[in-house]
């Protein structure tokens, strides 16, 4: 029996080392994990603090987009009250032109009477010069006139060269 004893005492103790042996190996697996894990907690904790700067610069990046938008919408309200203005101030223009010609017009029409009024003026008063009436322009005229014997010198009269002396102007 002491047999017994001595040999259940040595495997006792065999065992014993070998638990001994595998608490050892599971303390440093365990102090190993623990050091991995202690890494891992400070590589999340760099990965939150950028991904904190990156939130602040997502957020700029937000707010300029919207500050963008904002502004185009604005530009384009502008723009679409400039269009009413101008499709407002279109026909005043096109008023404008139809003025424009229709004084033009009026101002040839009164042309062309201030012209036959000038002819017509002429004919009178050459007229009333040839009748014998006396005017400031009547001896002016008298004397621009060809009279017969002119005509019989130079020809049929003015149209060929009709020649009056400067001492009869």
């Amino acid at each position: 029996m002491a047999e017994a004893i001595n040999k259940l005492s040595c495997q006792t103790h065999d065992a014993a080392v070998g638990i001994s042996n595998n608490i050892e190996t599971l303390t440093d697996w365990i102090s190993v994990l623990g050091k991995e894990a202690t890494g891992v907690v400070e590589q999340a904790s760099d990965v939150l603090e950028n991904t904190g700067g990156t939130d602040t610069a997502l957020g700029r990046i937000k707010g300029s987009i919207t500050s963008a938008n904002k502004q185009a919408q604005r530009i384009a309200e502008q723009t679409k009250r400039v269009e009413t203005k101008m499709s407002d101030f279109a026909p005043a223009l096109s008023e404008i032109e139809n003025a424009i010609t229709g004084t033009s017009s009026g101002i040839e029409r009164t042309h062309e009477r201030i012209l036959n009024l000038i002819d017509t003026s002429e004919t009178i008063v050459q007229s009333t010069a040839l009748l014998g009436e006396s005017s400031t322009d009547a001896s002016f005229l008298r004397a621009a006139q060809p009279g017969p014997a002119s005509v019989g010198r130079h020809g049929t009269g003015a149209s060929e060269g009709a020649h009056v002396p400067v001492a009869a102007l």
